[in-house]
């Protein structure tokens, strides 16, 4: 749910002053093994300095829950450390029914890695910051020449739990090929950062969690990194649970044209692109040995994965896809400027993934061309 609210000419003056209210609920359990909930507003200014460039101060708070199930569909925290010597049926020399091999044990089923698991509950996040504005493309709706750039800047720390400095920036590129009537060709370049600050350890909340708004393609979070201790257990389900990541860049290249043959005044228009990305470095916890979580005695953090896994959760996190690993794919869209607005709908193959990242073929989306 969200409400927006903007008042064009604040105090009589070239001011846009508006708020946002929203409360977003996603479980989307096929790409990851928790539900969040986010609640918040933000109060938002627009201040135009040239024609083409605008200045827009924000402050936003809210509010992020997130929740594991634990059902006999879902079962995905459910796991407890069994210890050697005081746990009964369960001996490294000579495993007992209960635990008869560390491949069957309760990760077997799924199991939400510790660095969810450290999220779980409510974290309020107060930030103020800017983005700056460029653009003079011709048609907003339909853009067929000029230049679309943003830059933000996002300070988060006053008050609240989070302690970090977000900055991203997407710049787009629009060009009518010469010659040829009503075909576009479309650059797209996006990159951001999150430094955390005051020895904070970002939680998967404030990591940037990307997929196909980065890499057409890709499922919801299906590109950066993972937890390899979990996935050393979860063969089978290995399709969730991204830690996020602190660095990511994306680039494009698209070409639009009229669905020769139709009247143009149906609205449709086709097109074709190439996509490829990275998301990566997750600087959040890993070594949970001291969290007064039942361990193994003797047993620590080692790689790959921490050896008391087999026969539980273990006490690590060992993130993969750690470094810039270049993702991609290419595709093609149909493009509908509809009576409610302009429509997109894209059918992307990636053709450089990790076998951990699951494809989303078809993505729909609305809004404006851009």
């Amino acid at each position: 749910m969200n409400f927006s609210f903007t008042e064009p000419y604040f105090l009589d003056q070239r001011i846009a002053a508006g708020f946002d209210l929203f409360a977003r609920h996603q479980r989307a359990y096929q790409y990851s093994i928790y539900a969040s909930t986010t609640e918040g507003g933000t109060l938002r200014f627009g201040i135009p300095i040239t024609d083409e460039i605008t200045l827009s101060p924000h402050y936003s708070i809210y509010n992020t829950t997130i929740s594991i199930p634990n059902s006999t569909s879902k079962p995905y925290n459910d796991c407890s450390q069994p210890l050697w010597g005081t746990t009964p049926g369960f001996s490294l020399l000579a495993p007992g029914p209960e635990y008869p091999t560390q491949f069957v044990n309760c990760l077997s089923n799924g199991e939400a890695p510790l660095a969810i698991k450290e999220s779980t509950g409510s974290i309020l996040t107060s930030l103020a910051g800017y983005s700056v504005t460029f653009d003079n493309v011709d048609n907003f709706r339909n853009p067929h020449n000029g230049w679309h750039a943003m830059v933000n800047q996002d300070f988060a720390g006053l008050g609240g739990w989070s302690r970090y400095i977000r900055s991203t920036t997407d710049i787009r590129y629009f060009h009518e090929i010469p010659y040829l009537d009503d075909v576009v060709a479309i650059g797209h370049a996006q990159a951001g950062n999150l430094t955390p600050f005051g020895g904070y350890q970002p939680r998967i909340q404030d990591n940037f969690n990307l997929g196909p708004t980065l890499v057409r393609g890709f499922s919801p979070g299906g590109i950066g990194p993972r937890d390899n201790n979990w996935l050393a257990w979860n063969s089978n389900t290995n399709y969730g649970n991204a830690l996020g990541g602190t660095n990511y860049w994306g680039a494009a290249a698209e070409v639009q044209f009229p669905v020769w043959g139709l009247p143009k005044d149906l609205g449709l228009r086709a097109a074709g692109f190439v996509d490829a990305g990275s998301l990566w470095d997750y600087q959040g916890r890993t070594n949970y040995s001291n969290n007064n979580w039942p361990t193994i005695p003797g047993l620590t953090c080692i790689a790959p994965y921490s050896a008391q896994a087999g026969y539980g959760q273990g006490t690590c996190v060992v993130p993969q896809s750690q470094n810039m690993i270049v993702r991609a794919s290419a595709g093609a869209s149909i493009l509908w400027n509809s009576p409610m607005g302009p429509l997109r709908f894209d059918y992307a193959i990636p053709f450089a993934k990790a076998k951990t990242d699951i494809t989303q073929y078809f993505r729909f989306s609305g809004g404006t061309n851009f």
